[in-house]
C-alpha cells in the first residue's frame, strides 16, 4: 500500500518514532499498517497479529480509497497532535516502543481526532501510570480478549 509508505514519511510520525529514518525492515509501515487495521477492523481482530495485517493489506489492495483517504487525514492530524503536545517517544515508555501501547492510544486518538477533549495530553500520561492499564500492555498482548479489552479501556480513560 503507497499510502502506508506515504504517511511513514510523515515528520510527525518520525518525531513520535525518534528516528529521522524509515526502517529498512519496514517495522515502521507495520506500525501504520497496524494502526489502519485496527482503527477500522478490531472486531475482526484474531491472533496472530501478522495474520491479521496480511489479510486487512489483502483486503485494501484494491478497493475501499475513500477510507484510506480518511484514514490519511486522520493519521496526519493524530501525529502531529501526539508529536507536538506529548511526551518525546510516547509509545516507549519503558524501554523500545511498546506496540501495545501505541495501538490503543494511537487508535483512540485517530477514531476520535474530531472529538478530543482539550485535556488529552495529561490524560494521556494519567493512562500511563495507570495500573490496569500497564497490565493490559505488558501481558498477553496479542489474545484477542486483552487486546479489545485494553482498547475499550483507553478510550474510556482518554476520551471518557
Amino acid at each position: 500500500m503507497n499510502a502506508l509508505k506515504k504517511l511513514n514519511k510523515n515528520s510527525d510520525w518520525r518525531k513520535i518514532l525518534g528516528k529521522a529514518m524509515a526502517d529498512k525492515h519496514q517495522t515502521d509501515v507495520e506500525l501504520i499498517l497496524r494502526a489502519f487495521g485496527l482503527c477500522n477492523h478490531i472486531d475482526m481482530y484474531e491472533k496472530p497479529m501478522k495474520y491479521f495485517l496480511n489479510r486487512i493489506a489483502e483486503k485494501y489492495q484494491k478497493e475501499y480509497k475513500n477510507k484510506i483517504i480518511d484514514f490519511e487525514r486522520r493519521f496526519r492530524e493524530a501525529a502531529s497532535l501526539v508529536a507536538n503536545n506529548f511526551r518525546d517517544k510516547p509509545f516507549a515508555v519503558r524501554g523500545p516502543l511498546s506496540t501495545s501501547l501505541f495501538d490503543s492510544i494511537f487508535c483512540t486518538i485517530i477514531n476520535n481526532i474530531d472529538n478530543l477533549p482539550n485535556d488529552i495530553a495529561s490524560r494521556y500520561e494519567a493512562l500511563l501510570r495507570d495500573k490496569t492499564f500497564v497490565e493490559y500492555t505488558t501481558r498477553a498482548t496479542s489474545d484477542e480478549k486483552i487486546l479489545k479489552e485494553r482498547f475499550r479501556y483507553a478510550h474510556k480513560k482518554l476520551i471518557g
